[in-house]
């Protein structure tokens, strides 16, 4: 991590001097104002929250009193960005909150999470959603610590009753035929449709069992 660097100091006094402005109020009128800047690199903009951050200082000669001060600034925003950064990568770790008592449906929620950060396509990514859609609505609510292969068992049979009870539903949501449907969900043909929706799949099974529950027991370990 390269460390936050201050701009050469802007004297503030001779800006408003030139401008014709009078001084600003000090305690010492023999101090010079300054202001002292750090412009934050674009990859760090979204920890720090801002582009730029400034201060205000007062100093009698640049080569001791106003060094002193641009290097307790750097040292004040470096500490702080640090401290931001910490939060920033504690809420991005799968372990920063998860635990063996968390319910499975967190941790695919997690693991999605984090390959939707553009490391697999968006027709991956859906099917991915696709599939969590079967844990939460089986074994979601079942703590990692306590999952079973039993409750594999039981979601993956799941997968048919499943399927053609949400592809009714979505059919008199929309109260559409299947080609209808299929143009509105974005399919290639009204036969994938079906297949996705209503036939039962072994692929599809393995998919789940292997995508979420293999993934999973390998983060547990």
């Amino acid at each position: 991590m390269a460390r936050l660097r201050c701009d050469k100091p802007y004297n503030v006094d001779e800006a408003r001097k030139q401008k014709g402005l009078p001084r600003r109020k000090r305690a010492n009128p023999k101090m010079t104002c300054y202001e002292l800047a750090i412009r934050i690199p674009d990859e760090y903009q979204a920890v720090m929250g801002r582009k730029k951050v400034t201060k205000t200082v007062y100093a009698l000669n640049k080569k001791d009193g106003l060094r002193a001060q641009v290097h307790g600034f750097e040292d004040e925003q470096n500490a702080r960005f640090e401290v931001l950064l910490s939060k920033v990568k504690a809420k991005q770790s799968p372990s920063s909150s998860l635990t063996g008592e968390s319910p499975l449906v967190s941790y695919i929620e997690r693991y999605i999470e984090l390959r939707s950060s553009g490391a697999i396509s968006r027709q991956t990514l859906t099917s991915e959603k696709r599939y969590a859609q079967y844990v939460e609505a089986t074994i979601g609510d079942v703590a990692l610590r306590l999952l079973s292969s039993e409750d594999v068992e039981r979601c993956i049979l799941a997968v048919p009753r499943l399927s053609k009870k949400w592809a009714l539903e979505k059919r008199r949501e929309y109260g559409e035929n299947i080609k209808t449907i299929s143009v509105i969900l974005g399919h290639a043909t009204p036969s994938y449709t079906l297949d996705l929706y209503v036939g039962y799949m072994p692929s599809t099974s393995a998919e789940l069992s292997n995508r979420y529950m293999g993934r999973v027991g390998m983060d547990a370990a």
